[in-house]
């Protein structure tokens, strides 16, 4: 009965030990923390949001994967994880549209009816 207990507890500690917590920043090119960055392991329903100071943090049972950063208005990031490792995330800016001018022209005839 011991070691039934023993195998068990050793079991559960094995499983919870497979837990990886990934940390990083995310910063733009200037070097600014980027707030409000999705942060999300590619193929999972798993993901974070960077604070102020750009810090996001996930755990994870997956190992060897990417991690996909998404924000508007900058291109989207994929990054390999890094074990045991502060991952440095640098964003692009996606360049401006200009805005196009369209110009439109419009007739209008006007039927007459005499009586």
């Amino acid at each position: 009965m011991k070691y039934a207990i023993l195998f068990c507890i050793g079991f559960l500690f094995a499983c919870s030990s497979d837990n990886q917590k990934i940390e990083g920043v995310v910063k733009a090119e200037n070097g600014k923390a980027l707030p409000e960055v999705l942060v999300q392991v590619m193929g999972t329903d798993l993901y974070s949001y960077t604070n102020e100071e750009g810090y996001f943090a996930i755990n994870t049972k997956s190992r060897g994967d990417e991690l996909i950063f998404k924000l508007d208005g900058y291109e989207l990031g994929r990054e390999d994880i890094n074990k045991n490792e502060l991952m440095q995330v640098s964003l692009k800016v996606l360049p401006r549209k200009e805005a196009s001018k369209i110009e439109a022209e419009a007739k209008a005839e006007q039927d007459s009816i005499s009586e």
